[in-house]
C-alpha cells in the first residue's frame, strides 16, 4: 500500500498534542460552536452511549470530510455495538450506504442497534470480523472503520483483513488512536507508519493509493 500525506487542517500522531487537543475541545461550551451545534444535532436518547461528548461527534463528522467519499459511496464498519456511530456516520453523509458488522454479545447492543439501522437503512452483518471480511471481494468499500476489539492482536488482524477491500483512493480508519489503546496504536503504526490523518473523537484515518494483495 501506500498513503497521501496529511490534507490541510488535519493532523497526524507526531503532531498531535495535550495543547491542540486542549485548543479543539475549548469551544464545546460555546453554543455557536461548531462541536456544540454538532452535539445538538444528534441529541437522540439512545445515541450518546459513548459518544457522548460534542468532539466525539465533530471528530467523526471531519473523518467523512476528509475522505471526500464520492456519491454512492460504499462503507463498512467493523464493530458496531449499538449503531451511534453509524448514524453519525449516515447523518452527516446520506450518500454513503453503510454495512455494520457485529457479533452483538453485548447485553440490549443488538436490540439498540436494530431500533437505530431501519429508519438510517444501515445493513446488518452479524458475525465476526474475520468472518465478515471473506464474504466481500477486493477493493469493494471506499470507507473501512474499525471499532471492534482494541487489543493488539485483533486490531492487525482486522487491519489486515480489511486492507484489502478498501478501492484505491479509499480510505481505511478506526476508532481509539490514543493513550490507553496502546494496542491500536501499535497495529496502525506497524501496519502504516502513522496515520494520514487524527481526529479530536480519536478516529485515524489512511488514504490507500495502492494496494498489494
Amino acid at each position: 500500500y501506500s498513503s497521501t500525506p496529511p490534507r490541510p487542517g488535519t493532523t497526524t500522531r507526531t503532531a498531535l498534542n495535550a495543547e491542540a487537543r486542549s485548543s479543539r475541545t475549548s469551544n464545546v461550551d460555546n453554543p455557536n460552536s461548531r462541536q456544540s451545534k454538532a452535539a445538538r444535532k444528534y441529541d437522540h436518547p439512545i445515541i450518546h452511549l459513548m459518544r457522548y461528548a460534542p468532539p466525539m461527534v465533530y471528530g467523526l463528522q471531519d473523518l467523512l470530510d476528509w475522505a471526500d467519499l464520492p456519491n454512492k459511496a460504499k462503507g463498512i464498519e467493523v464493530g458496531s455495538y449499538t449503531g451511534e456511530s453509524a448514524v453519525i456516520m449516515r447523518m452527516h453523509a446520506p450518500h454513503l450506504h453503510l454495512t455494520c458488522v457485529d457479533t452483538w454479545q453485548w447485553p440490549l447492543s443488538e436490540h439498540y442497534f436494530d431500533l437505530r439501522a431501519k429508519p438510517w437503512n444501515l445493513t446488518k452483518h452479524k458475525t465476526d470480523s474475520l468472518t465478515a471480511a471473506q464474504h466481500y471481494k477486493d477493493h469493494t468499500f471506499d470507507l473501512v472503520y474499525i471499532d471492534a476489539s482494541h487489543q493488539y492482536e485483533h486490531v492487525k488482524a482486522d487491519i489486515n483483513a480489511w486492507l484489502p477491500k478498501v478501492k484505491p483512493g479509499g480510505v481505511i480508519g478506526g476508532h481509539d488512536y490514543a493513550n490507553g489503546w496502546q494496542g491500536v496504536i501499535k497495529a496502525v503504526d506497524e501496519t502504516f507508519g502513522e496515520p494520514d490523518a487524527t481526529f479530536t473523537d480519536n478516529s485515524w484515518a489512511v488514504r490507500i493509493n495502492k494496494i498489494n494483495t
